[in-house]
């Protein structure tokens, strides 16, 4: 379940400050009293090691997000023909800085940046497959060797 797939060369900061460009929705799952939620987020600033996100939810319907530091998050989203997924930990909470922030109850939430995607070894054979390797078939042989076999046997 931990298996990480990258392309060679992707730049993880420059992936998310093109979804901070181009306003790129995302959804944010965490674990709250035992329950999963999810919250859709709108990547907002990506500085010093850390990035922020604001919640989307239209203001008639806002649900809080019950979340605390250093409670891990995953994130996901959609660009162009790729899906990213990441998990991070939130590092702070602050107000809301956009232009209608005296309205809004949210806030901004600030996590961690994900480190450099890694590529994990490959996995280890498992004891069946080992096994089943140490018993190959016999090599086949033909039909000639196998009368002279059978004929050997019948002397004996």
């Amino acid at each position: 379940m931990n298996d990480v797939m990258t392309p060679h060369g992707v730049d993880v900061p420059k992936i998310l400050q093109i979804a901070i460009d181009e306003k790129v929705p995302a959804i944010m799952s965490y674990l709250s009293k035992n329950k999963w939620h999810v919250a859709k987020v709108l990547l907002t600033d990506l500085a010093e090691g850390r990035l922020k996100v604001e919640s989307t939810s239209s203001s008639n319907r806002k649900r809080p997000i019950n979340i605390r530091l250093d409670q891990p998050v995953g994130i996901s989203f959609k660009y162009g023909y790729g899906k990213f997924v990441f998990d991070t930990v939130v590092k702070g909470l602050e107000p809301s800085s956009g232009p209608e922030a005296h309205r809004e109850q949210g806030g901004t939430i600030v996590l961690a940046v994900p480190d450099p995607p890694r590529v994990p070894a490959p996995p280890l054979p498992s004891r069946r497959s080992q096994r089943s390797e140490r018993r190959s078939a016999p090599p086949v042989s033909s039909a000639s060797e196998r009368a002279a076999t059978t004929r050997e046997s019948n002397y004996s």
